[in-house]
């Protein structure tokens, strides 16, 4: 797991990187490390192979043969970015929303809702060692970066970035704290999904961003 303080420095090194990636006079309003679900937070749902996006599919491993067993073993044993979380379906039943509602569940709407799009777009595929995912708000758009790690560890981020999913902000209906979990943030679509995020280095870049709804508020 990366922690807040690393994720905080990943975060500094994409910055100039998206700045390049953007439009030109395009600002960000927050940017964010968007780390997996923690095992004592509720389960990510565990996205069908074909919605996730292949990243870095040209990047290829030099070195010795050491790193190159260590980063084969990683993905083998640990899964890295080839392996999706197995969590919960990723229930899209109207019938079922409202009951959502009530028990605070993390996530709500199908894989084709935007909520389901997002949920995807945080789980690339890539054949490298591991592939760090950004999110970044800007005036008019929500979107993914990604960013490849260092050859040999997780722990550092490599060269490059990669532009990935995006929507018009003005889809995005709200984001609101989780109720229960730090560093967790519910973000709702105006198709009515909605699916949970976890931003370790929160601190800085969320504030910047009005109109998120307190940690208890119900869910619109």
């Amino acid at each position: 797991m990366i922690d807040s303080v690393r994720a905080a420095e990943f975060a500094e090194v994409m910055r100039p990187r998206v700045a390049e990636l953007l439009e030109a006079r395009t600002s960000v309003v927050a940017l964010c490390f968007i780390e997996r679900l923690p095992l004592w937070k509720e389960a990510e749902p565990a996205t069908p192979t074909e919605m996730r996006p292949e990243v870095f599919s040209n990047l290829r491993r030099s070195g010795n043969v050491f790193s190159k067993v260590w980063a084969a073993s990683y993905q083998l044993f640990l899964g890295g970015d080839n392996k999706p979380p197995a969590g919960p379906k990723f229930s899209g039943d109207p019938d079922k929303r409202e009951k959502y509602k009530q028990s605070n569940r993390a996530f709500w709407g199908g894989w084709n809702s935007l909520a389901g799009q997002l949920e995807a777009a945080t789980q690339p595929r890539s054949g490298w060692l591991c592939i760090h995912s950004f999110l970044v708000l800007t005036p008019e758009h929500l979107q993914i970066f990604y960013a490849p790690s260092a050859q040999a560890t997780e722990y550092e981020v490599g060269e490059g970035a990669q532009a990935g999913w995006q929507i018009p902000r003005s889809r995005l209906s709200w984001i609101r704290k989780h109720h229960k979990k730090e560093g967790c943030f519910e973000f709702g679509f105006d198709d009515g999904s909605w699916c949970t995020l976890y931003l370790p280095a929160h601190e800085e870049a969320m504030p910047q961003i009005p109109g998120i709804l307190a940690a208890g508020a119900p869910t619109p």
